[in-house]
């Protein structure tokens, strides 16, 4: 397929950080047919798979992905968060994000209500491919919004575009469901081959953090501006190395990063309605693809 998950990956910005699946009745690797309800507890939101496609919550990702059962050029993700105003909604897709080499995935311009969901087409600043995309974002009443992206080849396309209308269309809201027992979370086993991806998502933020933790031990961050810890920011920044351990298991524990050319850095971890956090700092998870 044209558009790989490890592209989307990096594109599904917003400023939603991707948490849907919460205490959900979503399970990781289920597949889910045509028709099927979808029920998504941390946000409170509740869908159906649009006729023709199926869907799928992959192992080593928060973010729901719909797949056209035809065989299709497109792919539909599904992310949601805390509700942010029309206004910061606006300044980020018009922002867009950096993709790096000085292409950025952006709102082609033109910000539009379709229905209750604000939507707008999507376009790359150095256009590399001829994949279109399409983003529709909705908030609910209790404080949660849900995204859909929906990239594809122009062949094709609007058809493709009326499945995530159905799902969209589809969306109801309950009272999110944010309780969970973490006693038994293993942080190791979660965090070993994961990219940890940081954005402060508010508007002219440029700050991030990317930390690669591969199953091996080894690990590689990159850090900007304040870094994860705010007092010895600059001597992390950039691109560093070393190997890295957990101890604790539960709600809360502790990263150790142990770097080659640095000191120590000890990192506190929380996870808090299927939301992880790193020194309070909200990240989300993904299949690191730098690991060997």
């Amino acid at each position: 397929m044209m558009i790989k998950s490890k592209f989307f990956i990096q594109v599904l910005w917003v400023c939603l950080a991707p948490a849907l699946y919460g205490q959900a009745n979503l399970r990781p690797s289920k597949q889910y047919v045509a028709g099927e309800a979808l029920y998504a507890a941390g946000i409170g939101a509740k869908s159906v798979v649009p006729p023709g496609w199926s869907g799928v919550l992959p192992r080593d990702s928060e973010i729901f992905l719909l797949l056209p059962e035809d065989g299709a050029n497109g792919e539909i993700y599904v992310a949601g968060d805390d509700r942010l105003s029309e206004e910061d909604l606006k300044e980020s897709l018009r922002k867009g994000l950096p993709l790096g080499n000085g292409n950025t995935l952006k709102s082609e311009g033109k910000i539009f209500k379709r229905g209750a969901s604000l939507a707008t087409m999507l376009m790359l600043t150095e256009k590399t491919s001829d994949a279109k995309g399409y983003l529709e974002v909705r908030c609910g009443p209790y404080g949660k919004c849900l995204t859909a992206v929906l990239l594809g080849s122009p062949q094709g396309f609007e058809q493709m575009q009326t499945a995530l209308y159905h799902f969209m269309d589809s969306l109801t809201w309950v009272v999110p469901d944010r309780e969970a027992d973490y006693s038994d979370f293993n942080w190791h086993e979660f965090l070993a081959g994961k990219h940890l991806l940081n954005y402060d998502y508010v508007p002219h933020a440029k700050a991030e953090n990317d930390i690669w933790l591969c199953p091996d031990g080894t690990f590689t961050t990159k850090l900007k501006r304040s870094g994860l810890l705010k007092d010895q920011a600059k001597q992390y920044k950039g691109t560093q190395k070393g190997t890295w351990q957990t101890t604790s298991a539960g709600a809360t524990g502790i990263l150790t990063l142990t770097y080659e050319k640095r000191p120590p850095l000890e990192v506190k971890l929380e996870i808090k309605d299927d939301r992880i956090y790193l020194n309070g700092k909200r990240h989300f998870a993904m299949a690191a693809t730098v690991c060997k």
